[in-house]
């Protein structure tokens, strides 16, 4: 059960970094400076910049479809890890272990 979700989990991490570096790689292709690690909220606005000055309404919607899905891999990716943080102290009978979180005093 914890390799499966440590699998899951990692799909879910590498789904938001695949499209952001599919954004950066759109905005590198039109133009603009992109850089690997730094500067990604600059690089965020001028992606939104880049979709609302386009004239064709396809490739419009196409740019704002990417960012939808950067949202929601985005989301997604802190609900499994916030599933897998509740799971990591569950057993596997359901009840919780008692030495996982310690007694306050």
């Amino acid at each position: 059960m914890d390799v499966i979700l440590f699998m899951i989990s990692c799909f879910f991490v590498l789904m938001p970094n695949i499209y952001w570096y599919r954004i950066k790689y759109i905005l590198s292709k039109n133009g603009d400076r992109t850089y690997i690690f730094w500067h990604s909220f600059d690089e965020f606005v001028k992606f939104k910049r880049l979709i609302y000055s386009i004239e064709d309404e396809r490739l419009a919607m196409k740019y704002k479809r990417i960012l939808n899905t950067l949202y929601l891999s985005i989301v997604i990716s802190i609900i499994t890890l916030i599933i897998s943080i509740i799971l990591s102290f569950v057993s596997v009978d359901g009840l919780f272990y008692r030495d996982a979180i310690p007694p306050i005093s």
